[in-house]
């Protein structure tokens, strides 16, 4: 929940090595994304299209992304995740955006300016949702048009829940939670930590690029990015659950999301620069931080300008601070306190009335201008279980994504929803360091179950479920 567990893929680039062909009258692809929790691939696949042009003639290909999820919550972050990825240059810097993005993404604690910023974007995503054409031009690339009317009306209080904030005192309830589920470990809980770590997460691949300090820092607090220069003391609203209205007020259940396996495996272990991944005496010179934020930060400057990135070597040298142990400093913590709504917060109730007024005037300025065109299309809550009996979707889909926690939910009525020789990709448990071993060896059993003979899958790539990060199979119709 709130993050995935698998790198993030260039969807492109696997229909491109599958050797699937469109026809001719075909200028669409058309993807549909089911469970990933975050929009990490969406990301990635919209960021390496300049790379694909010619591969398809230099044809322009339009790009439908189709994204299924279970919970209103996650489409909300999910927004604004977008609306991050999407602020033009001039609004927010390449750095400041890696970095609010990541704080976002991943952490329970922000620091002000980021919370600032959630507090003001809350307002033009309630524009967003209830004013479809204002959504059309901000970003025009969202298509919330399949919604029930009811998941607006939730995504609206999701919100505004997020504009209040004044009873998710996360840190109290991470800790809640870390009690529940260590029971009497709670008081040696930096062993469990460690255990974990060294004896299950280091062991699976690229695992052991996580640096084992800032893994105990956040399954300790839920802090998974840090700087030197930074410091977090908000509450990240964005990861509350269970959002509801009851009567007047806003109701929630906590924070109930992953305080195990952490946040670093969609952006954090594989790079295309190979000094991100040096080793120095055996050990990692790199935190899974800093290559969460040099991806993130090709990605956005190739989403940007449409050509690779390279990082200035000066920049990095300056920067270097190699394999240096310090000390992580305690984080200071603010229970019940609003985020700041400006930097300069008004003392005076009146001044407050007209900060909130103007908060909430819609912005007018759009979102970057994509390369491809793209449309992201969100589907009601109950798609996995309507979606096969739609005939509109019928052969019409090139690539289904699907996460690892709804595989059970996947069957044989999906596979008429593919093209003849479409991908279907299924994430592997393998960074689910919490599952049961046998649970675990069962895997490669329960995806080969959801697909029989009749079903005409096959796997185009032999799947190794210790290693492999997917299952990837393609469907072939005599």
């Amino acid at each position: 929940m709130f993050w995935g567990y698998s790198p993030a893929l260039d969807l492109l680039n696997e229909i491109l090595e599958s050797n699937l062909k469109l026809n001719d009258d075909e200028n669409e692809l058309n993807i549909l994304i089911i469970g990933a929790s975050d929009c990490r691939h969406v990301l990635k696949t919209i960021s390496k299209y300049y790379k694909h042009v010619e591969n398809y003639g230099n044809k322009k290909i339009k790009l439908n992304f189709y994204i299924c999820e279970v919970l209103l919550e996650l489409v909300a972050r999910q927004l604004l995740l977008f609306l991050i990825a999407f602020e033009p240059p001039e609004v927010l810097g390449l750095k400041e955006k890696t970095r609010l993005f990541m704080e976002v993404y991943g952490n329970t604690l922000v620091r002000p300016k980021t919370a600032t910023y959630i507090y003001k974007k809350t307002f033009q995503l309630i524009h967003c949702i209830t004013d479809l054409s204002y959504l059309n031009r901000r970003l025009p690339v969202i298509n919330l048009n399949l919604l029930k009317y009811k998941e607006r009306d939730s995504l609206e209080t999701i919100f505004k829940f997020w504009q209040e904030n004044k009873t998710f005192t996360v840190t109290q309830i991470w800790n809640k939670r870390l009690r529940q589920s260590l029971g009497v470990r709670y008081d040696s809980k930096e062993g469990v930590y460690d255990w974990d770590y060294h004896m299950k997460l280091k062991d699976r691949p690229d695992g052991s690029r996580i640096n084992s300090r800032e893994y105990r820092k956040w399954r300790d607090s839920g802090i998974a990015f840090t700087w030197l220069e930074t410091e977090v003391s908000e509450t990240n609203p964005t990861l509350t659950c269970g959002i509801f209205r009851y009567g007047d007020k806003i109701l929630h259940y906590g924070y109930l999301g992953d305080i195990v396996n952490g946040p670093y495996i969609a952006f954090g272990l594989q790079c295309e620069d190979d000094e991100m991944l040096k080793t120095v005496n055996g050990v990692y010179a790199k935190r899974a931080t800093d290559i969460t934020e040099r991806n993130l930060s090709r990605l956005f400057w190739e989403i940007q300008n449409n050509t690779a990135y390279v990082h200035a070597k000066e920049e990095e040298e300056s920067s270097n601070l190699g394999v240096v142990i310090t000390e992580l400093t305690e984080t200071s913590v603010k229970v019940n306190d609003e985020p700041s709504v400006s930097s300069n917060e008004p003392n005076l109730v009146s001044d407050i009335g007209d900060v909130l007024k103007n908060l909430n005037i819609k912005e007018t300025y759009n979102s970057i201008e994509l390369l491809p065109d793209i449309s992201i299309i969100f589907l009601p809550l109950n798609a996995i279980k309507d979606i096969p009996s739609k005939h509109n979707y019928q052969n019409y889909f090139h690539l289904i994504w699907l996460s690892q926690n709804l595989s059970k939910q996947f069957s044989p009525k999906f596979i008429p929803m593919v093209k003849n020789n479409g991908l279907i990709l299924i994430e592997n448990k393998l960074y689910i360091i919490n599952l049961d071993k046998d649970e675990f060896d069962k895997y490669p059993d329960n995806v080969n179950d959801i697909f029989n003979s009749s079903s005409g899958c096959s796997y185009y790539k032999k799947f190794d479920y210790k290693k492999d990060n997917y299952a990837k199979l393609t469907v072939e119709r005599k």
